[in-house]
């Protein structure tokens, strides 16, 4: 699939308004969270196009931090996929402190899906919480990390709900888009 037809089968009619996700964080779009505060839960709604734009200027700030963290470690595409889609979700800072980098600095890639898997948890009602979608999301990165697949859209909507269906698209699309970046950083000349 493109990466526009990607996008459009996230941004259904309902991630068009604000929501709180599972974790209880106001979201819009696919995941943006800068863009929103518990006020516009409900309230705040976007077009496809605004979804499209706070998504690449989220996956822009969120590849070059990335860049700046993975420098001197050589990922293949699906690698990296994977990792810009935990990135997307925990955040550049948890990352950076994680067993997952920890792993990754160690040319340990084989113990990456498992440390991948312990990012699992969210916090509801202030507690951390084991949450079904982030079970999945994780699984489903560590399998593109070790086997370069994402499995089935079967596999992705089998008892999940709209959010988690949206999660596991926006790690879709941050594979997709990842190798959007590494095609044109290749096509620059005097490559980086």
């Amino acid at each position: 699939l493109s990466l526009r037809r990607q996008r459009q089968m996230c941004i259904r009619d309902r991630y068009r308004t604000a929501y709180l996700c599972p974790a209880d964080v106001p979201t819009i779009g696919y995941g943006n969270i800068s863009s929103v505060t518990r006020a516009d839960v409900g309230r705040k709604t976007i077009t496809e196009r605004e979804a499209d734009a706070l998504f690449d200027a989220d996956l822009f700030v969120k590849t070059a931090a990335l860049d700046r963290v993975l420098q001197g470690i050589e990922l293949n595409d699906q690698q990296y996929g994977a990792i810009l889609s935990l990135v997307f979700n925990i955040g550049i800072g948890n990352f950076a402190k994680s067993t997952v980098f920890k792993k990754l600095k160690a040319g340990k890639f084989k113990d990456v899906p498992a440390a991948m898997r312990m990012w699992n948890k969210g916090k509801v009602n202030g507690k951390l919480k084991v949450l079904a979608g982030l079970v999945t999301r994780r699984a489903r990165e560590g399998e593109l990390f070790a086997y370069g697949t994402y499995g089935t859209d079967d596999r992705m909507v089998t008892g999940s709900t709209p959010v988690h269906e949206a999660v596991s698209v926006v790690a879709r699309v941050s594979l997709a888009a990842s190798s959007a970046v590494a095609a044109i950083k290749a096509a620059l000349p005097g490559k980086p």
